[in-house]
C-alpha cells in the first residue's frame, strides 16, 4: 500500500498514548500528530520513544498546552500572537529533531475566540478586524516563522481555511479561502521554505459557500501544494467524514494531486474504517501512478 498518513483525529480516542498503541497493532506506521488530543506533560518524549517505530507529521495546534487558547497568526492581541508563535516555534524545533520535513500550520482569522465558537454559527457574530489588517499580520508572522525554519532546514506548509454555508455572506472572516487568497498570501510572504497544505473538505464547503469551482482551485494551487488533507463532507459544513468510491469531486481533484503527501482526516473511525479508508485511496493513487 502506498505511504497515506493518518490524523491522530482519525482516532476515537483523545489519549496520544491509547492512539497509538492502537496503530501500531494495526500496523499504521504514518501517523499525524493533530490537534484534539488531550495535554499530556510527556508528550514529547512519547514521541521521540516511538520515532523508530512511526513515520510523524505535526499539524497546527500541538501538542495540547495546559491552558487551552486559539492558534491564530493574524490576532492583533499580544498574547496570543506570543503564545501562538511560541508553539510553533516549538513544533518546528520537533519536527527537526524528529527529522521531520515541514510543519504546518492554518491560515488566520480575522477574530479571536477561545475555541468556543469555531466551526460554528456563533463565529459570525464575533468582533473582527479588517482583513487587510489581519493579512499583513499573518504575512509578518508567517515570515518570521519561515526565517526561523529556515536555520532548522524545515519548511513550513499553511492550510487553507473553510467558509462554511453559514458564513457565505461573510468572506472577510478569514485568510485563505480562495485559491486568489492563498496565491496572494504565498507571493507577498515570498519565502522558498512555504508551500501549501490543501484540506480538501474545506475546499469543498468553501466553493459552495463562494460558488468557485473545486477542480480549477486544485488546478490552480497544485504547484504549492505538499501535503492533501482528505475527508469528505455534505457541502455545507466541513463535517471529516470518510471518503467514498462515489466521493467523485474529490476523487477527481486527487487525481491531479497523486505526487502529494496523503493525510486521512475524517475523525472518530473504528480501525477497520481507517483501513478501509487507506485501501480505497492507497487504489486510487496507485492507479493514477500508473
Amino acid at each position: 500500500m502506498c505511504e497515506i498518513y493518518v490524523s491522530t483525529g482519525a482516532f476515537k480516542s483523545r489519549n496520544l498514548r491509547d492512539v497509538l498503541k492502537l496503530a501500531k497493532n494495526a500496523k499504521l506506521h504514518y501517523i499525524e500528530l493533530a490537534p484534539g488530543l488531550k495535554h499530556d506533560e510527556d508528550i514529547s518524549y512519547l514521541i521521540k520513544n516511538n520515532a523508530d517505530v512511526f513515520s510523524f507529521l505535526v499539524h497546527n495546534y500541538f501538542p495540547a498546552p495546559k491552558e487551552d487558547f486559539t492558534l491564530n497568526l493574524a490576532s492583533t492581541n499580544s498574547s496570543v500572537i506570543n503564545r501562538s508563535m511560541d508553539m510553533c516555534k516549538g513544533n518546528i524545533e520537533l519536527c527537526y529533531s524528529l527529522g521531520i520535513p515541514y510543519y504546518s500550520i492554518h491560515c488566520g482569522f480575522c477574530f479571536d475566540t477561545d475555541g468556543e465558537h469555531l466551526g460554528k454559527s456563533s463565529q459570525v457574530g464575533l468582533d473582527c478586524v479588517p482583513v487587510e489588517v489581519a493579512k499583513d499580520v499573518f504575512i509578518s508572522n508567517l515570515k518570521e516563522l519561515c526565517d526561523y525554519a529556515k536555520q532548522y532546514d524545515i519548511k513550513i506548509t499553511i492550510e487553507n481555511n473553510v467558509l462554511a454555508g453559514f458564513a457565505s455572506d461573510k468572506k472577510n472572516i478569514m485568510l485563505g479561502v480562495t485559491s486568489e487568497d492563498i496565491k496572494e498570501i504565498l507571493e507577498r510572504c515570498s519565502r522558498s521554505n512555504l508551500q501549501l497544505l490543501l484540506d480538501l473538505g474545506h475546499a469543498k464547503v468553501s466553493s459552495k459557500s463562494l460558488n468557485f469551482n473545486l477542480l480549477q482551485m486544485v488546478d490552480d494551487l497544485k504547484e504549492y501544494i505538499m501535503e492533501v488533507h482528505i475527508s469528505d463532507n455534505d457541502g455545507i459544513n466541513d463535517l471529516n467524514l470518510p471518503i467514498k468510491q462515489d466521493s467523485y469531486d474529490l476523487l477527481r481533484c486527487l487525481e491531479l494531486l497523486k505526487n502529494k503527501i496523503w493525510t486521512i482526516e475524517a475523525y472518530n473511525l473504528e480501525i477497520k474504517e481507517i483501513e478501509e479508508q487507506i485501501a480505497l485511496l492507497s487504489k486510487s493513487k496507485e492507479s493514477r501512478n500508473e
